[in-house]
């Protein structure tokens, strides 16, 4: 361990950090097509032959909250190892993010506005917000997130909107929009910051408002900048990691980062409050790559990987991916795990499903993915009932 993870570990110890839980994901059912009968079959072929399991990689994760110098939310990420434990993925929130639209009988809850009911309400409301669950949970004060990211030392960021934190109510502008070089200190501070006054302050002031988690991003993506392909941390290259919010950025620090905003709707309630309500379809291409053992199937039916991995510079994978997590849902499927990696002899030209769990009726699966050959599969992913690999019989129908 370095100097500077040893003061890095003393300064978290005593930070208001809630980790070590993992939040169950409680989703009602909302339909019950394609639905099928799990039983003592699953993780047997047809013949009834025990099969090879095969599950989905450990990724380890930690929902980070930033609090400000009042103690309010300022920023907050999901950052997830990737499975080899050096490196990973860092995914920015917005934090008037809500899990469902507000109406007459159902008042909408922002991530915001339950981290103001206490550490654990924060936890619960992203868990809801996103379907996914969490390792660790953590919220840290500016100085505590200085000494985590002591380590990243300068780096370049591009703001797309000036940092304002509220002091004593009036805008003081942290970091101005545009590129700039950050220390280790004014990252802390911008991440950080919260204006908490009225917004029309500011454009009266021409200050440049960020649209929900932007600057966020852009903070987390000079991060990532500074640290190429990884810091030397000292901490092993392990998936096993012990509760920490240090522990953790030794290791996520430890290799690549890659960052990335959620798609979301950005709404007005009745009551003139702003809220994003994140896109599902999204939220599954993200996680269903970076954690897919974090996915929380929200249909009582069957749940399915997606595999799109075209091998033409003209075919976007993720826009594929995009479209056919659509048409699943549509169609009462679960989609848990996605790849968008491309695959080397490129895709099929028709459609493959792969059947894992043999009570899987595939009857339903004609008017989602058009012309498809379904085939036995020869080893069972755990929590997986059958695999879809996209080919050019599916995405004509996209075109």
């Amino acid at each position: 361990m370095t100097p500077a993870s040893d003061r890095r570990r003393r300064a978290t110890r005593v930070g208001a950090i809630a980790t070590g839980v993992a939040f169950a994901v409680v989703i009602a059912a909302t339909a019950s097509g394609a639905s099928v009968l799990y039983n003592s079959t699953q993780g047997k072929n047809a013949a009834g032959d025990r099969l090879e399991s095969r599950p989905m990689p450990q990724t380890p994760n930690l929902l980070l909250g930033v609090a400000s110098d009042g103690d309010e939310l300022a920023s907050a990420v999901v950052l997830t190892l990737s499975p080899s434990g050096q490196g990973g993925s860092v995914v920015t929130l917005p934090l008037d993010a809500a899990g469902a639209r507000p109406t007459e009988s159902i008042e909408a809850t922002t991530i915001a506005d339950a981290f103001d009911e206490g550490r654990e309400s924060f936890g619960f409301a992203a868990t809801s917000v996103l379907g996914v669950s969490f390792d660790q949970v953590a919220v840290v004060s500016r100085s505590e997130l200085e000494q985590l990211l002591e380590p990243v030392g300068s780096v370049q960021v591009d703001l797309p909107a000036d940092v304002v934190a509220d002091t004593d109510g009036t805008p003081n502008i942290v970091t101005e929009r545009g590129p700039a070089l950050l220390e280790t200190g004014s990252l802390a501070e911008a991440l950080a910051a919260v204006w908490a006054g009225d917004d029309a302050e500011l454009e009266e002031l021409d200050l440049a408002l960020p649209a929900a988690d932007e600057n966020t991003e852009a903070l987390w993506d000079g991060i990532a900048g500074g640290i190429g392909g990884g810091l030397d941390t000292g901490a092993p290259a392990s998936i096993d990691v012990p509760p920490g919010t240090d522990r953790f950025l030794d290791r996520l620090l430890n290799g690549p980062l890659s960052v990335r905003r959620l798609a979301s709707k950005s709404i007005e309630s009745d009551d003139g409050q702003r809220i994003s309500l994140i896109s599902r379809t999204d939220v599954i291409l993200v996680f269903g790559q970076v954690s897919p053992r974090k996915v929380a199937p929200s249909l009582d039916s069957i749940s399915v990987r997606v595999v799109v991995g075209f091998n033409d510079e003209d075919v976007s994978n993720a826009q594929v991916a995009s479209l056919i997590i659509d048409r699943l849902t549509f169609g009462k499927i679960n989609v848990v795990s996605v790849s968008t990696a491309v695959r080397q002899d490129g895709a099929p030209d028709v459609t493959q499903v792969q059947i894992i769990n043999p009570t899987v009726n595939t009857a339903g699966f004609d008017g989602l993915l058009g012309e498809f050959e379904e085939v036995t599969s020869q080893y069972d992913i755990p929590g997986v009932d059958a695999v879809i690999t996209v080919g050019e019989s599916t995405r004509a129908l996209l075109r």
